[in-house]
């Protein structure tokens, strides 16, 4: 099959490369030029084909599109801090951008997995949070994702075009982005590695489901097998469910690090576990298991540091 991955050379998207080639696929990677890209991209087969370029501009996912049989849509800005500094940005990329790979799809005729996120539904006192509830966003980032989440299954009813919606609870795993604007695992593992100490938002109290992304992966390779391309949105999860507290002193008692509270940030929510049951009616079974997922990713990046 020949796949376009738009954000290819991101986290998720350089495991999504290394699989798919593995398994034969010809891929594509459309994505933004930093260094951090750059260094992924090194790394890939010399098989894929990378287009330097955003999403942001048509004739650039245009000509990307033209010719494939599926476009995974990965690319996005992601902070939910930052967009509430620049919501702009984030509706440029992810709502615009998204709607330009809409639109090349449906005009060559290809089909598109969108990824979408456990943000849309926003704040949920009840869980597991199944697929026909209301999307309630908290924060701009959240909404632009919401927006393209529901636009993308307006292309299927007003176009028929063919297209997945994917919305997975918090990922982790190798190559994921540390620093201020990084994923929560990433970010303490980073401070304590350095010696610092370990600042969570608000209490600790708030909970997250996570997957790791070898089962992410695992997801996705199913769902393009599986899949009906419906416009049905399909959430992944683990009902791996732990408080942020919890994590935080893990990662604390491996590496000697102290937990520091700081002001909760805004448009964060308490937490929620995905009803996950349609995508296991399709035989998706996660295999690793937190708390050993979480070690050896405190193991690989270790050995990184050294």
């Amino acid at each position: 099959m020949k796949i376009l991955i738009t954000g290819g050379a991101g986290f998720l998207g350089t495991h999504l490369v290394e699989y798919w080639v593995n398994m034969g696929h010809q891929i594509s990677v459309l994505n933004t030029k930093s260094k951090r890209s750059t260094e992924f991209a090194s790394a890939f087969h010399s098989d894929v084909e990378i287009k330097w370029g955003t999403v942001e501009d048509y004739n650039t996912v245009k000509n990307s599109v033209k010719g494939k049989d599926l476009v995974v849509h990965l690319a996005a800005k992601v902070n939910v801090d930052q967009s509430v500094v620049s919501p702009k940005d984030y509706f440029a990329t992810n709502l615009d951008g998204t709607i330009n790979v809409l639109e090349a799809a449906r005009n060559f005729g290809v089909k598109v997995l969108y990824e979408s996120s456990r943000e849309v539904y926003g704040d949920m006192p009840d869980s597991p949070v199944n697929e026909e509830t209301e999307l309630k966003p908290k924060s701009p980032y959240a909404l632009s994702k919401a927006s393209a989440d529901r636009i993308c299954y307006g292309y299927h009813t007003s176009y028929g075009l063919e297209i997945m919606i994917l919305r997975s609870c918090n990922v982790y795993g190798a190559n994921q982005r540390a620093g201020k604007l990084g994923a929560f695992i990433p970010r303490l593992v980073e401070q304590a590695i350095n010696g610092g100490e370990l600042t969570i938002y608000g209490s600790g109290d708030q909970k997250r489901e996570y997957i790791h992304v070898s089962d992410l992966i695992m997801a996705h390779d199913l769902l393009i097998k599986k899949g009906k391309f419906s416009g049905d949105a399909i959430n992944i999860g683990t009902n791996q469910y732990y408080s942020i507290k919890k994590i935080a002193e893990k990662i604390g008692n491996r590496l000697s690090s102290r937990i520091v509270n700081v002001e909760s940030r805004q448009g964060e929510i308490p937490g929620f576990v995905l009803d996950s049951s349609l995508i296991r009616s399709m035989g998706f079974v996660p295999r690793v298991d937190f708390w050993e997922g979480l070690d050896n990713y405190i193991d690989y990046c270790i050995n990184i540091k050294k």
